[in-house]
């Protein structure tokens, strides 16, 4: 037993020590507070004013305002005619260009004719050697130059096949151009989160750069707060575990886990540097009545850590005395 706390607390270093948010199981409530800094600022760890990027009319807007969307997700679309004609122009460029990068009949003909030159020419050498002067000199040095042509021909042939090979390399290149165009004129979420404004609508004009639309990563946000200096040095503070605790109107208190990922080099004229905390957010619990039954759905309501709330942070320390105490 004592062997397997000693490997899960062992573990929260590890992920502590790695940069990763600690969980609720991974940062037990009795592990020692090291210090806490008040009036922390929650605020967006993730904002995205996504742009168009390209020009044209919005063909397709199938977002609304406060929808949740998840990276990769269409938000809106351009008009691609333009696109999708080109790419059909690229596709027939390119199988025109394979099939004469294939075709190799004019190599295959300057080589026989190469060949058929040659033992024309060698012939006449044989019969002159048997028979002195049976071909004029000049019969047999035309025989020699259709050999040198023909053999060029073939010489040229391959080297007009390999062109025809590069020829089929930029068209694969062009067809990939306005594949990539085309998928230009689809605007997608770069990250999970919730759409908060809508700058553009269907049938607008929107030009490269010009923003569509606002998303907010909402699963981790940041806390960010200001350290005494003298109280408490930076290396001290990369990477330990934090707990925030958040009251909700209804009173109830909520609590949630994250690490610290920043620490400011520059210390300010009051003696403080600022820190910034990556926290994980959830969700609350909903009720709905299915059957005439409630089922309690987890996780299924609004996001309980809001940006703009001020907050305590706490700054955890897994010290000895925890671990000893987990070890009992």
């Amino acid at each position: 037993m004592n062997a397997l706390v000693a490997t899960l607390v062992a573990s929260t270093v590890l992920a502590v020590g790695q940069g990763q948010p600690p969980t609720p199981e991974s940062t037990p409530e009795d592990f020692k507070v090291k210090l806490t800094v008040p009036g922390c600022l929650v605020s967006l760890l993730n904002e995205v004013e996504v742009p168009a990027e390209e020009t044209g009319t919005l063909t397709l807007v199938p977002i609304v305002l406060g929808q949740t969307v998840v990276k990769g997700q269409l938000l809106a679309k351009t008009d691609d005619r333009t696109a999708l004609l080109q790419k059909m122009i690229a596709e027939y460029r390119l199988n025109k260009a394979e099939e004469q990068a294939k075709n190799d009949v004019d190599y295959r003909y300057a080589l026989k004719a190469a060949e058929v030159a040659e033992t024309e020419h060698r012939m006449f050498l044989e019969t002159n050697k048997k028979e002195p002067g049976t071909h004029a000199k000049i019969t047999v040095q035309k025989a020699k130059l259709a050999w040198e042509r023909a053999d060029l021909q073939r010489e040229q042939a391959e080297m007009n096949q390999l062109i025809a090979g590069m020829a089929a390399d930029e068209a694969r290149a062009e067809k990939s151009a306005t594949e990539l165009m085309l998928a230009r004129c689809q605007t997608i979420s770069p990250i999970d989160g919730i759409v908060t404004r809508i700058y553009k609508e269907e049938g607008e004009w929107v030009r490269p750069g010009e923003p569509l639309m606002r998303v907010i990563g909402m699963s981790h946000l940041k806390v960010e707060g200001s350290v005494d200096a003298d109280v408490i040095t930076p290396s001290e503070l990369f990477n330990k575990p934090v707990r925030v605790d958040i009251e909700l109107p209804n009173k109830v208190i909520e609590t949630f886990y994250g690490y610290i990922n920043f620490v400011s080099p520059e210390i300010d004229a009051t003696g403080h540097y600022d820190i910034s905390a990556k926290v994980k957010n959830r969700r609350a619990d909903v009720v709905e009545v299915v059957n005439g039954v409630e089922v309690v759905r987890v996780g299924g309501g609004d996001w309980l850590l809001k940006k703009g709330e001020f907050t305590d942070m706490d700054i955890l320390d897994p010290s000895k005395e925890n671990i000893a105490k987990l070890n009992d």
